[in-house]
Protein backbone atom coordinates (compact mmCIF):
# COMPACT_ATOMS: atom_id res chain seq x y z
CA UNK A 1 0.00 0.00 0.00
CA UNK A 2 2.63 2.36 0.17
CA UNK A 3 4.12 1.67 -2.56
CA UNK A 4 3.22 4.07 -5.81
CA UNK A 5 1.43 2.32 -9.00
CA UNK A 6 2.96 4.19 -11.55
CA UNK A 7 5.97 5.95 -12.16
CA UNK A 8 7.79 8.26 -14.89
CA UNK A 9 10.92 7.02 -16.18
CA UNK A 10 13.04 10.54 -15.92
CA UNK A 11 12.85 12.71 -12.77
CA UNK A 12 12.89 15.56 -15.38
CA UNK A 13 9.76 18.47 -14.86
CA UNK A 14 9.61 19.18 -18.23
CA UNK A 15 9.41 15.43 -19.54
CA UNK A 16 6.56 14.73 -17.21
CA UNK A 17 4.22 15.82 -20.29
CA UNK A 18 6.22 13.88 -22.21
CA UNK A 19 5.59 11.14 -20.26
CA UNK A 20 2.23 11.86 -19.73
CA UNK A 21 1.42 11.29 -23.37
CA UNK A 22 2.94 8.35 -23.34
CA UNK A 23 0.84 6.84 -21.06
CA UNK A 24 -2.21 8.23 -22.87
CA UNK A 25 -1.05 5.86 -25.74
CA UNK A 26 -0.89 2.98 -23.71
CA UNK A 27 -4.60 4.15 -22.04
CA UNK A 28 -3.35 5.02 -18.65
CA UNK A 29 -4.18 8.63 -18.84
CA UNK A 30 -7.27 8.71 -16.24
CA UNK A 31 -4.83 8.27 -13.17
CA UNK A 32 -4.81 10.47 -10.67
CA UNK A 33 -1.46 13.10 -10.68
CA UNK A 34 -0.29 15.75 -8.17
CA UNK A 35 -1.20 19.39 -8.27
CA UNK A 36 1.57 21.00 -9.73
CA UNK A 37 4.01 23.17 -7.87
CA UNK A 38 3.94 26.44 -9.29
CA UNK A 39 7.41 28.54 -9.30
CA UNK A 40 8.45 30.94 -11.82
CA UNK A 41 11.85 29.68 -12.38
CA UNK A 42 10.72 26.67 -12.60
CA UNK A 43 8.19 27.32 -15.14
CA UNK A 44 10.37 29.14 -17.29
CA UNK A 45 12.68 26.34 -17.78
CA UNK A 46 10.45 23.37 -17.97
CA UNK A 47 8.51 25.39 -21.11
CA UNK A 48 12.18 26.01 -22.83
CA UNK A 49 13.06 22.80 -21.96
CA UNK A 50 9.92 21.32 -23.66
CA UNK A 51 9.89 23.63 -26.54
CA UNK A 52 13.48 22.71 -27.21
CA UNK A 53 12.62 18.87 -26.78
CA UNK A 54 10.29 19.56 -29.54
CA UNK A 55 12.41 21.45 -31.56
CA UNK A 56 14.68 18.61 -31.65
CA UNK A 57 12.07 15.67 -32.18
CA UNK A 58 11.22 17.16 -35.76
CA UNK A 59 14.99 18.53 -36.28
CA UNK A 60 15.91 17.71 -39.81
CA UNK A 61 18.88 16.02 -39.63
CA UNK A 62 19.61 16.14 -43.19
CA UNK A 63 19.96 19.68 -44.05
CA UNK A 64 22.68 22.18 -43.04
CA UNK A 65 22.51 22.41 -38.76
CA UNK A 66 22.64 26.27 -39.20
CA UNK A 67 19.76 26.78 -41.68
CA UNK A 68 18.32 24.39 -39.53
CA UNK A 69 18.20 25.72 -36.35
CA UNK A 70 17.55 29.16 -37.88
CA UNK A 71 14.30 27.45 -39.04
CA UNK A 72 13.69 26.18 -35.64
CA UNK A 73 14.40 29.38 -34.03
CA UNK A 74 11.15 31.01 -35.78
CA UNK A 75 9.17 28.29 -33.96
CA UNK A 76 9.81 28.79 -30.41
CA UNK A 77 7.44 31.89 -30.04
CA UNK A 78 4.40 29.37 -30.89
CA UNK A 79 5.88 26.16 -29.42
CA UNK A 80 6.30 28.26 -25.87
CA UNK A 81 2.89 30.23 -26.09
CA UNK A 82 0.81 27.51 -24.45
CA UNK A 83 3.40 26.26 -22.04
CA UNK A 84 3.92 29.61 -19.85
CA UNK A 85 2.09 32.54 -19.10
CA UNK A 86 2.29 35.77 -20.96
CA UNK A 87 5.10 37.11 -18.48
CA UNK A 88 7.26 34.90 -18.16
CA UNK A 89 7.41 33.84 -22.43
CA UNK A 90 10.36 36.34 -23.09
CA UNK A 91 12.96 34.61 -20.00
CA UNK A 92 11.64 31.33 -22.03
CA UNK A 93 12.52 32.43 -25.09
CA UNK A 94 15.59 33.74 -24.42
CA UNK A 95 16.39 30.35 -22.88
CA UNK A 96 15.53 28.14 -25.91
CA UNK A 97 17.44 30.44 -28.03
CA UNK A 98 20.67 29.71 -26.05
CA UNK A 99 20.26 26.08 -25.81
CA UNK A 100 19.58 26.19 -29.77
CA UNK A 101 22.86 27.69 -30.10
CA UNK A 102 24.73 25.45 -28.49
CA UNK A 103 23.96 22.60 -30.12
CA UNK A 104 25.59 24.51 -33.10
CA UNK A 105 28.87 24.44 -31.22
CA UNK A 106 31.18 21.60 -30.83
CA UNK A 107 30.65 18.43 -29.91
CA UNK A 108 26.63 18.45 -30.33
CA UNK A 109 26.80 20.13 -34.17
CA UNK A 110 29.43 16.63 -35.05
CA UNK A 111 27.38 14.23 -33.24
CA UNK A 112 24.28 15.67 -35.30
CA UNK A 113 25.76 15.65 -38.02
CA UNK A 114 26.98 12.21 -37.99
CA UNK A 115 23.41 10.64 -37.32
CA UNK A 116 22.04 11.52 -40.56
CA UNK A 117 21.35 8.02 -41.64
CA UNK A 118 21.63 6.06 -37.75
CA UNK A 119 18.40 7.82 -36.62
CA UNK A 120 16.02 4.70 -35.52
CA UNK A 121 13.59 7.10 -33.65
CA UNK A 122 12.53 9.69 -31.86
CA UNK A 123 10.49 10.28 -29.08
CA UNK A 124 9.19 7.15 -28.43
CA UNK A 125 6.58 6.30 -26.07
CA UNK A 126 8.09 3.10 -23.51
CA UNK A 127 5.82 1.62 -20.56
CA UNK A 128 7.44 -0.93 -18.64
CA UNK A 129 6.03 -3.17 -16.22
CA UNK A 130 7.26 -2.72 -12.40
CA UNK A 131 9.73 -4.72 -10.74
CA UNK A 132 8.07 -7.22 -8.30
CA UNK A 133 10.78 -6.60 -5.91
CA UNK A 134 11.86 -2.98 -4.27
CA UNK A 135 10.27 0.04 -3.07
CA UNK A 136 9.46 1.57 -6.21
CA UNK A 137 5.53 0.97 -8.28
CA UNK A 138 3.70 -1.97 -8.42
CA UNK A 139 2.17 -1.06 -11.54
CA UNK A 140 4.08 0.47 -14.26
CA UNK A 141 6.87 2.92 -15.40
CA UNK A 142 6.34 5.18 -18.23
CA UNK A 143 8.60 7.50 -20.38
CA UNK A 144 9.63 8.42 -23.99
CA UNK A 145 12.97 7.99 -25.24
CA UNK A 146 14.09 11.30 -26.65
CA UNK A 147 16.52 9.62 -29.76
CA UNK A 148 17.39 6.39 -30.51
CA UNK A 149 20.03 5.82 -32.98
CA UNK A 150 22.82 3.68 -34.37
CA UNK A 151 26.33 4.54 -33.53
CA UNK A 152 27.26 5.27 -37.54
CA UNK A 153 31.31 3.86 -36.01
CA UNK A 154 30.17 0.83 -33.87
CA UNK A 155 26.98 0.25 -34.90
CA UNK A 156 25.97 -0.52 -31.97
CA UNK A 157 21.61 0.94 -30.72
CA UNK A 158 22.19 4.05 -28.40
CA UNK A 159 19.33 5.46 -26.10
CA UNK A 160 20.00 9.22 -26.17
CA UNK A 161 18.64 11.69 -23.43
CA UNK A 162 18.59 15.16 -23.34
CA UNK A 163 18.77 17.41 -20.77
CA UNK A 164 18.33 21.22 -20.25
CA UNK A 165 19.98 21.99 -17.06
CA UNK A 166 22.07 24.51 -16.01
CA UNK A 167 24.86 22.76 -15.18
CA UNK A 168 28.35 22.99 -15.89
CA UNK A 169 32.10 21.54 -15.12
CA UNK A 170 33.41 17.88 -15.12
CA UNK A 171 32.05 17.27 -11.05
CA UNK A 172 28.94 19.08 -11.64
CA UNK A 173 28.23 16.83 -14.54
CA UNK A 174 29.05 14.09 -13.29
CA UNK A 175 26.73 14.42 -10.26
CA UNK A 176 24.02 15.49 -11.90
CA UNK A 177 24.21 12.28 -14.33
CA UNK A 178 24.10 9.86 -11.18
CA UNK A 179 20.19 11.09 -10.26
CA UNK A 180 19.18 9.64 -14.30
CA UNK A 181 20.43 6.13 -13.49
CA UNK A 182 17.66 5.08 -13.09
CA UNK A 183 16.26 6.00 -16.13
CA UNK A 184 18.99 4.98 -17.88
CA UNK A 185 18.43 1.44 -16.41
CA UNK A 186 14.84 1.74 -16.93
CA UNK A 187 15.20 2.42 -20.87
CA UNK A 188 17.93 0.34 -21.86
CA UNK A 189 15.89 -3.02 -20.38
CA UNK A 190 12.90 -1.41 -22.75
CA UNK A 191 15.16 -1.38 -25.87
CA UNK A 192 16.58 -4.58 -24.86
CA UNK A 193 13.68 -6.26 -24.53
CA UNK A 194 11.79 -5.05 -27.23
CA UNK A 195 14.59 -5.13 -29.98
CA UNK A 196 15.88 -9.20 -28.30
CA UNK A 197 19.52 -7.41 -27.99
CA UNK A 198 21.90 -9.91 -26.59
CA UNK A 199 23.11 -6.86 -24.36
CA UNK A 200 21.42 -3.46 -23.41
CA UNK A 201 21.92 -0.32 -25.14
CA UNK A 202 24.66 2.14 -24.45
CA UNK A 203 22.91 4.95 -22.78
CA UNK A 204 24.10 8.76 -23.10
CA UNK A 205 23.01 11.90 -21.48
CA UNK A 206 23.11 15.25 -23.58
CA UNK A 207 23.54 17.75 -21.55
CA UNK A 208 22.35 20.80 -24.20
CA UNK A 209 23.89 23.67 -21.37
CA UNK A 210 27.20 22.31 -21.32
CA UNK A 211 27.29 20.80 -24.70
CA UNK A 212 28.84 17.78 -23.12
CA UNK A 213 27.66 14.02 -23.85
CA UNK A 214 27.75 11.55 -20.75
CA UNK A 215 27.69 7.58 -20.58
CA UNK A 216 25.34 6.39 -17.89
CA UNK A 217 25.34 2.67 -17.43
Amino acid sequence: MARRFRAPASGDSHSEGREEQAERRFGASDLPRPAPVRDHEVEIAKAAGTAVHRVLEDLRFEAPLDAELARQRERLPALLEPLVPPDARSAALDRARELLARLAEPPLAARLAALVDCVIARELPVLLPADSEGAGPVGFVAGAIDLLYRDPVTGEIVVADYKTDRVEGEAALAERSQRYVSQAAHYRRAIQEALALEQAPRFELWFLHAGEVVPVG
